[in-house]
């Protein structure tokens, strides 16, 4: 059975707004306590489906520390045209290749019917060491980026 982490939260702005902060990756430490730097292979402007990725995770607990973790862009799907925008991205590293741990984190801008935008972000872990996830520090290090993304889009769409 699989384990996941989850979090939702409403951002007063619209989704575009809160989209160009998601797929920032290059100001991810400015603003993102717990992805605080996200390396692409910068091939192009945009990142592109099948781009290796690999995110710098400071965890957020009274253990801390930060680990690193190689990943592979899956969807790229900005919002547009009242529909969804997606960024999805799937583990990659050695518990993976050795079909121990599969994960694949989708996050989504969805616009709700007053302009207003829902983040939401699930990553789903499935594999015989599934169990072994540090699912407590995942859950909080996605509410910490939940909230601080809230916090920035919100400041930036209030000056403008």
């Amino acid at each position: 059975m699989p384990i996941q982490a989850d979090v939702a939260i409403d951002i007063h702005a619209p989704a575009e707004e809160v989209w160009q902060t998601m797929v920032d990756f290059e100001r991810y430490g400015e603003w993102n306590p717990f992805l605080v730097r996200i390396e692409t292979a910068k091939l192009s402007p945009e990142p592109q489906v099948g781009e290796r990725l690999t995110l710098h995770v400071a965890w957020q607990d009274e253990q801390g520390g930060e680990q690193r973790s190689g990943e592979r862009l899956t969807v790229y799907q900005p919002p547009a045209n009242g529909q969804d925008g997606e960024l999805s991205y799937r583990f990659t590293g050695w518990a993976h290749g050795l079909g121990l741990v599969r994960a694949t984190r989708v996050q989504r801008v969805s616009t709700l019917p007053n302009g207003d935008t829902r983040y939401s972000s699930v990553e789903v872990f499935r594999g015989l060491l599934s169990r072994a996830i540090p699912l407590a520090r995942v859950q909080r290090g996605f509410e910490v980026h939940a909230q601080a993304l809230k916090s920035t889009v919100e400041a930036n769409w209030s000056s403008q």
